[in-house]
């Protein structure tokens, strides 16, 4: 895990480990998540829109949908990058997290597809 401030807010990052043998050595999954104090209201709509495009530029968006995770306006979207890597996210805005989940890996990765799936909010 690994903490730093981002615009004055405690970002934290957490690298999830996997048995490289049976996942594969290229596979990256992570999660990050920075505290809030609010409910989402309408704007977080927008909000993740801006996410999805800040996170994108310089790639190529492959698929944008909303993907509500609970009660909670999410996203779930794929791009790729010059390198053609795959890049595969779920972001959320909860009433104490933003969070992103990503996955880095080929599109049909039966583990990295888990793993995005398996996400969700208590």
């Amino acid at each position: 895990t690994k903490s730093e401030q981002r615009k004055g807010h405690k970002v934290e990052t957490a690298l999830c480990a996997f048995d490289k043998a049976k996942a594969g050595a290229d596979l990256v999954f992570m999660v990050k998540y920075q505290a809030r104090s609010d409910a989402p209201g309408p704007e977080a709509q927008t909000t993740l829109d801006n996410v999805v495009k800040a996170i994108t530029e310089g790639g190529t968006l492959i698929s944008n949908n909303k993907d509500d995770i609970g009660d909670y306006p999410a996203r779930s979207f794929v791009m790729q990058d010059k390198d053609k890597d795959f890049y595969q996210w779920r972001i959320v805005v909860t009433d104490r997290y933003f969070v992103e989940v990503l996955f880095l890996g080929p599109q049909d990765n039966a583990l990295g597809q888990k793993y995005l799936e398996s996400f969700e909010v208590n």
